[in-house]
């Protein structure tokens, strides 16, 4: 066991999560839920380049047709982000919300992948409802973005005016 999948482990021990360590690949699993829905996280380890790629996995597949609807919402929503981005597979409808963590040569510490995974929950959590009415179709993509982001603020990263 490298120093990464120790340092998770330990974190998610210490925090009681109960989580999935993958027999043949390098990441661990669960499944996390708020207000609006649950999601699976999967938290890759790539230990040779000491980095942590933690993935908020949308439940379902988008629909070929609604692709691009989620892929314009997710260019609103990503615009001035710094550390975590949503993704869209457009050959397969995966979506997800990424965010990692590079320790390059440095210390293995708890503190930025505890504040890179809080980050990522909370990101995927604010954003799922206004990303399923998108996929669903009951909301226009620039429309969800905006006014989530104006619901919301702190999670406007643009800086200046739209």
């Amino acid at each position: 066991m490298g120093p990464l999948e120790r340092m998770i482990l330990d974190y998610f021990a210490g925090q009681n999560w109960q989580v999935e360590r993958h027999d043949t690949e390098p990441y661990v699993r669960f499944e996390y839920a708020n207000e609006t829905g649950s999601w699976v996280c999967l938290i890759w380890l790539i230990e040779e380049l000491s980095q942590v790629l933690i993935y908020s996995l949308h439940p379902e597949k988008v629909a070929t047709d609604r692709r691009s609807a989620v892929s314009t919402f997710f260019t609103y929503v990503n615009y001035g982000q710094v550390t975590s981005c949503f993704e869209i597979n457009l050959e397969d409808g995966e979506t997800r919300c990424r965010t990692g963590v590079d320790f390059g040569a440095g210390e293995v510490e708890t503190a930025p992948f505890a504040s890179a995974l809080q980050t990522n929950l909370l990101l995927f959590g604010d954003h799922l409802a206004a990303l399923q009415h998108v996929i669903a179709g009951r909301s226009d993509p620039k429309d969800a973005a905006l006014s989530l982001l104006d619901d919301r603020p702190d999670l406007d990263m643009r800086g200046g005016d739209t």
